[in-house]
């Protein structure tokens, strides 16, 4: 298949399935990405299609020493704490307790990579926030873990609460928290990013 079919077909199948809040069942496996780039131009593809710009990026590794892989969050998946969701519009659902960042500066293209001390002076603002977790597929979680790449890493929304001024001693690796829904909690026995 052409390097640029894939990507293409497979983002028109995941945009139209978000428009019908529907969910795609079997994937012909030639519609997989066959690679990261591959994956991450299905990626941009979606925002195209959907004609709206990224409005922040979803950045993780599954463990301290795994690949960094990241998505654009779709600007119209971003929503205040105060905002309310259609439930419906997601039809797997998940949850999950985030720390927002908000940079201080802007990171023009270069030839150099920006080290890991200039990406963290740039940080100036943290606030708490949920990702509502939700594929396109019926299938999820057990789908190609590069499709998951390219269906902007499992992202249906994102609720961001009141940002504050970023706090290096802030206990990221093990914080403490509430998580309830209805009442109740939903705080996981071990709490922490898989990726320290």
């Amino acid at each position: 298949m052409d390097t640029d079919t894939q990507p293409s077909r497979l983002a028109q199948l995941i945009v139209d399935a978000h428009n019908k809040h529907d969910l795609l069942g079997y994937l012909d496996f030639e519609l997989n990405p066959s690679d990261r780039d591959a994956a991450y131009l299905t990626q941009q593809k979606i925002l195209r299609l959907r004609g709206v710009e990224a409005g922040g990026w979803k950045i993780g590794s599954k463990s301290t020493d795994g690949p960094i892989q990241g998505s654009p969050l779709p600007r119209d998946c971003l929503f205040p704490s105060t905002g309310t969701l259609d439930r419906s519009v997601y039809p797997p659902v998940g949850l999950e307790l985030e720390i927002a960042f908000r940079f201080n500066r802007d990171f023009s293209p270069r030839d150099e990579a920006y080290s890991d001390e200039e990406v963290m002076a740039g940080i100036g603002e943290m606030a708490a926030s949920v990702e509502v977790v939700s594929s396109r597929f019926a299938a999820w979680p057990k789908i190609e873990p590069l499709t998951q790449l390219a269906d902007l890493l499992n992202h249906g929304a994102l609720v961001v609460g009141d940002f504050v001024p970023y706090d290096g001693s802030f206990p990221f690796v093990a914080p403490t928290l509430t998580f309830t829904v209805n009442g109740e909690s939903i705080v996981p026995s071990k709490v922490g990013n898989p990726a320290g």
